[in-house]
């Protein structure tokens, strides 16, 4: 992958996770974010998480992509993740 594709993805992801937060997405962001999860981008993958959980009510989805993410992310993400299970997961 070349270095003008990691920046069109991070665009993109940055893009996607801001129609997240707002609840104004398409079904084309959810499978571009779908696309970069499988492509193993902890942020994408990170998203897909944070999107099966709060949109789809599916939280074996929400466990199995944030499990892919903890297993190559950095500290940031594993940060994001503990925070999302200690707000959101006892929700």
């Amino acid at each position: 992958m070349d270095l003008k594709q990691l920046q069109n993805d991070l665009v993109t992801l940055r893009r996607i996770e801001r129609l997240l937060k707002l609840s104004i997405f398409t079904e084309k962001d959810v499978m571009r974010l779908l696309s970069l999860a499988e492509m193993g981008i902890p942020r994408a993958e990170y998203l897909y998480g944070v999107y099966a959980f709060s949109y789809l009510k599916n939280t074996d989805l929400t466990n199995q992509w944030f499990s892919k993410c903890k297993s190559h992310a950095n500290g940031y993400y594993l940060l994001k993740i503990a925070m999302f299970y200690l707000t959101k997961g006892n929700q």
